[in-house]
Formats: structure tokens, sequence, C-alpha cells
């Protein structure tokens, strides 16, 4: 059934012969017993005619069928059972689980009745013991010859015709070794077994053969005449086993998990470390990629939503280079085409102007005597020119929250009249004495004002007040609400507010300046559709006749565009940039680390499971799986960590800026399976470059 014809084995490093054109047929069944000195190549051949390693010239034949690399896993899978000298048997896995293994790779369930059967062959379990709290135990439990007959009953649940044993006996005492040839003789009976040992007393008597090897070659055959040296004995018909089932050799998804999971739990210590630093470093890469994939007009709409105004600031931009060759993105005057589109949509867009003339000059706005709310509101007036709101006084903008402060206001009608938010009207009645202006008689005419009726008719840097008007917005609201407007304001209150700003007569910017008005703020209604918002402000995303680009954005009622830019793009920005990459990369090297090391502690397990069978396919699905699951210890925990960090910052920042971004967390997820998968897979490819044999000795 099994013959070598001319085997020849030379070492490449040290060119020594292990075996010299040795030739031998086997029986179909019998026990074979291969003994010689250290070094007389016995362990070679043993290693050759189960198919760990292959021999540098001549021929492997089962059943006539040359053995070579194109076959070795079918031969080991199906074929042959080996059992090696440290028995190789996996610690993190219960016997059951052990013996489990084998069942998978023979594609078959585990069935209890034959283990059970199989157990009773090798004397297991003890009489002491039951069945189920035997298969419970795990290896480092057993003893050396309990270990031996596991070992041994792992490899017969495939049913092999050949078994082979390398030194079987080195750590058992001597009751345990005439046990063992005992049980080898009565399989021996319908098997072949090769047995590598210096033992030949305990042995002889069940043995066909004893071949004793010098130097790589037959020193001497001693046959025992007492046994039967033929192949009647038992045979069975296993042709069945000859025809290539690919499906061999691969382990079920369970036992997959399950090795991979007790291979990770091994070092708690170090994977813990690793994981610590990994999550630390992949959730800074998803903060990275929020601040750079960050849509601000979402966000800031967002944000408007949340609020009870119903206004958001609309500011038209440019991006391009300048005629030095330098990239600008700045604010700007709005194209030809973008400024039909906000003039055709009047009711719901209403532009920001200048006022010509004096301004309120607010010196004592540092001054520790004004609220919070007044410090806010008159933060804008230490420019130029002062920013104005133009209203149509015809249009009913009730629909917008605006709403009066007093019977008699009304919106001006003049473009030498103005009316002012409460917030504004507020200010100037209790704040009236330590203000100054620098136009007209100078005097102070507020001082002494008690309400908003006693202001109305009087003259603010050059203009009759009309009216004081409420505004559906967070100062205005906080105005009339707040019992503590320094607590409430310092809190909630950033950026710009409609509530900054006095109300012109719309048409005044054309009027007055004779000009087109070049301001590039807008206030905007929002639709009460963030989606129908979001696509206004996208249209205007244009083109000029010069093929340059201008587009639009939202500022938050509460804060800047230039607040969210210089986040992201400014030096804090740049910073903050600079510490996430660096972490990036300390997340890239931990992972690679992580899989690396995981699989390099893995490859005697590879070494034990090609040698018990399993393929390449099975071995490259066990390194898959291994890396899957790191990989989603990893992303689990990120999620729970960006779970708990994004609030933090969102509330921080307040906006909601931090978001489980579909793209940033599959990014994410890509990230850190694929730097898994080829790290782990780069390993798995040199362990399965290397022979089943030389993994084993080396580990």
């Amino acid at each position: 059934m099994l013959e070598v014809k001319n085997l020849t084995k030379q070492y490449k490093k040290s060119d020594s012969i292990a075996l010299n054109s040795f030739s031998y047929s086997f029986n179909e069944t019998g026990l074979y017993l291969i003994t010689g000195r250290s070094g007389s190549g016995k362990t070679t051949l043993l290693n050759i005619l189960s198919g760990l390693d292959s021999q540098t010239s001549g021929d492997l034949l089962f059943k006539g069928t040359k053995i070579n690399k194109s076959n070795y896993d079918n031969y080991r899978n199906k074929n042959v059972g080996i059992v090696f000298q440290d028995l190789n048997l996996i610690n993190e896995l219960s016997i059951k689980d052990n013996l489990s293994l084998a069942f998978d790779l023979a594609k078959s369930h585990y069935d209890k009745s034959v283990v059970e059967e199989i157990l009773k062959k090798v004397n297991l379990p003890d009489k002491s013991e039951s069945l189920d709290k035997l298969l419970s135990r795990h290896p480092n439990e057993l003893s050396g010859g309990q270990k031996q007959r596991i070992a041994i009953a792992r490899t017969l649940i495939k049913d092999p015709d050949i078994l082979c044993l390398d030194e079987p006996t080195s750590s058992l005492d001597k009751s345990n070794v005439t046990d063992l040839a005992k049980l080898l003789g009565e399989l021996s009976k319908e098997k072949l077994i090769i047995v590598s040992t210096h033992d030949l007393d305990f042995f002889s008597k069940y043995a066909i053969s004893t071949i004793e090897l010098e130097a790589g070659n037959i020193y001497k055959i001693t046959n025992n005449e007492g046994l039967n040296n033929t192949d009647s004995a038992i045979s069975k018909d296993k042709s069945n086993k000859e025809t290539k089932d690919k499906k061999h050799g691969l382990l079920s998804i369970k036992n997959s998990f399950k090795l991979s999971l007790q291979s990770i739990a091994k070092s708690k210590i170090r994977l813990f470390t690793s994981l610590f630093i990994t999550i630390i470093s992949t959730v800074a890469m998803t903060l990275f990629l929020s601040i750079i994939n960050a849509d601000q007009n979402k966000i800031f709409l967002d944000k408007q939503y949340q609020t009870t105004s119903r206004m958001a600031f609309l500011e038209t931009r440019f991006q391009g280079y300048s005629p030095d060759g330098n990239f600008v993105d700045t604010s700007i005057t709005p194209s030809t085409e973008q400024k039909g589109k906000l003039n055709s949509n009047t009711k719901n867009v209403f532009q920001m102007t200048r006022m010509k003339g004096g301004y309120l000059q607010a010196f004592g706005t540092n001054s520790s005597e004004l609220d919070s709310l007044t410090k806010y509101v008159l933060k804008d007036s230490s420019s130029q020119s002062q920013t104005a709101i133009e209203l149509d006084p015809d249009i009913d903008l009730s629909y917008i929250g605006f709403e009066k402060a007093t019977e008699n206001s009304r919106l001006p009608q003049n473009y030498n009249e103005i009316a002012l938010p409460d917030t504004l009207a507020y200010g100037l009645i209790k704040y009236a004495h330590i203000y100054t202006f620098d136009y007209g008689d100078g005097k102070n005419t507020f001082e002494g004002s008690k309400n908003y009726d006693e202001l109305i008719g009087k003259t603010l840097c050059g203009y009759k007040i009309t009216g004081v008007f409420k505004i559906d917005d967070l100062p205005s609201i906080l105005l009339n609400t707040s019992t503590n407007l320094n607590k409430d304001c310092n809190e909630l209150l950033k950026g710009s507010s409609i509530c900054c700003y006095p109300y012109l007569k719309a048409g005044y910017q054309e009027e007055v300046y004779k000009e087109p008005n070049p301001s590039y703020t807008y206030i905007y209604r929002l639709s009460g559709d963030i989606n129908k918002d979001l696509r206004f402000i996208q249209s205007l995303n244009v083109k000029d006749e010069n093929g340059l680009n201008y587009y639009a954005v939202i500022i938050n009622n509460y804060y800047s565009y230039d607040t969210l830019t210089n986040f992201r793009d400014g030096t804090t920005g740049n910073v903050i940039t600079i510490i996430i990459c660096a972490l990036l990369t300390i997340a890239i090297l931990m992972i690679i680390n992580l899989c690396f090391a995981n699989t390099k502690k893995n490859e005697i397990r590879a070494g034990i499971l090609r040698s018990m069978g399993c393929t390449k396919l099975g071995i490259i699905q066990l390194t898959i799986t291994d890396s899957l699951l790191i990989s989603s210890i990893i992303f689990l925990f990120d999620l729970i960590a960006l779970g708990i960090i994004f609030p933090i910052l969102n509330n921080w920042i307040m906006l909601n800026y931090f978001t489980f971004n579909i793209f940033n967390i599959g990014l994410l997820l890509a990230v850190i399976i694929g730097i898994g998968l080829i790290t782990s897979l780069i390993t798995c490819i040199k362990a399965l470059k290397s022979k089943p044999i030389k993994i084993i000795k080396n580990l």
C-alpha cells in the first residue's frame, strides 16, 4: 500500500544526507518500527512518509499514486494520521474541541457516539472519570499517557489508512509505554502503523518488521516471523477516500471563531494594551475624518433648527486663485447669477447693508457695568460702518417671527429712519449714561428714557427711530424670558445674530450710496425642511463667465463662518490635524503589530492543523477569522468610544459637528479591516510557504 523508491533527503545548508536511496514497501496493515541512533534519519523518514516533509529525490507512492506538493494536503487529510513527540494538542481548547477539529477537517459533524467508540479503543476515559468530564478538560490537565492517547484518538477520528508516531514513549513511564504498545498492536490489525522509537523491547512483539537505519541507509531489517505479515488481516474499502474533495481540510465557522477567540484571549495584557492604544488612535482618525468631511451648511442648519430661530445668515464667497497665483477662499460680493437667484427670493432672503454717516460708538462695551447680553449685542459696533438689515415695510414679516415690542412701532418708510431690535433698545435705555455719539449735536438724548415708547421719535446717529421689534431669535427670547442674563448669555450666545442689527428701508444702499449693495451677507428665512434649504444653498454654487467659483455658506446665528473654518483650516485646525495624523500613524502601526504578533504566535497552530490535514485554504480562512475578530473588537470599542466622545465635543463647541457619518464610519471599518487583513495574510503566506514540519520544529 505504501512504498518508497530511492528516497533521498539532503539538507541544503549543511549538505548532509539524512536518507540515501532508501527503498521499502509497507503492507496495508501491521506495525512497523523505525529505529537507529540519533541522526540516523529515522525522524526524517517518518516525516516524509507522513507528508510533513518532502524528499530531495525518489518517490513516495500510496496505492500506486505519487505523493507530491500537489496532493500533500489531501494525503494528510484523508490517508495518514500523525502523532508528534510533543503531541501538539491545542492547549487553549478543551479535549472536546481538540477532537472536534478532526471532524471539521474530515468534513463531518461532531458525533459523540463516534468519539466514545474511539476513546474506548485507546482506553479512555479512565474508570474514575466520566466521558463528559474528560471532554471538558484541557490538555494541560491530563497526564502524559492520557494526552498521548487523546492525540492518537484525534488522528483515528478521520479513520486514516496510516498512523505515524514519532518517539511516542519519550514522556511516558514504563506502565504507560506498555499500555501504548499493546494499544498500537491492536490498532495495527486494521491499519498500517509506523513508529519511530528507541524502545524496541516494548513494541517488538507486536511489530511485523523493525527497520534499523544508520547514516540514512538501511542497516538491518528484522521481521517477526510469528506475526501474520500479509495484507489480509482486515481490508476496508476506502476507495472513496482517494477522490479529491476540495471541501475537506477546512474548519467550520464555529471552530474557526473559537480558535481565534482563544488565541486572542491567550495574551490578555498585551492584547488589551495594544487595543487601548489602537482604539485611541483610530478614534482620533475618525475625528480627523469628521473635521475634513464636515458639511458646514448642514451642521449650521441643524443647529438653527434646534433653536427657535427661523432666520439664518447666508454669506457669498469666492474660491480660486488670485492674479499672483495664491489660492483664495474669502467673502465676496455675489456674482451676477447669484444675485439673480437671491433677488428672486425676496420673501425669504433679506439683504445686509452699510449705514451711512455716524454710528453708535459704545465706549463702554468692555465695562464691567454691562450685562452679557448688551456686550454681545454691541460687540459689532466697533466697525467704521454700522451694518444694518434692509426690510420692506410693505411686507408682513410675522411669518419670520417679527413682532412689535410696542404698539406705536413701525418699520422705516424713509431712508433716514431706523427701527431697532428690542435687544439693542434695551441696552440704549439701561446703559445710556455710558454711551457717546459722534454724530449730530453730540448730546445723549437717550439718557432718562424709561421704555421703548420713549425711544420712538428720537434720533440715533442721524436716523429717526420708528419702532422697536421683538424677533424670534435667541437673544430676544432670552431678554424676555431670562432671569439671569449674564449666566444664560455667556453660555448660549456665540457669533452674530439678527438681534445685533438695526433695520433700514429696503433699497437703502442704491438710494443713499447711488451704487449696488456691495454686501456679501444676507438673512435667509429657513423653509422648515433642511434638505430644501441645502438645495437652495447648493444652487448658489456657480461659476462666472471667467470660470471662477462662487458659492454660499450658512453662518449660524451663534457662530461666524470663520469660527468653524479656523477650527478646521486655521492654526488650531493644523495643530489638530498634525496630532491626529500622528495618532493615525500610531493606529496603523499598532494594528500591524497586533495582527502580526497574533499571527506569528499562531504559526505553531497552523503547523499542527496542516499536519492534521488542514489545507492552505483552511489556514487562510482561519487567518482571516483571526483578523476579522481583532478588527471587530477594535471597531466595536471605537464605536463605543465615539459614542461617548462625540456628544462631549459637540457640547463643548455647541454644534452638532461630530456625527456618525456613514462614509466616515465605513472608511474607519475599511481601514481597520484592510490593515489587519493585509498584515495577517502577509505572515500567513510566509507560514504557508514553509513545510509543516519546519514550522512545528522552529516554534
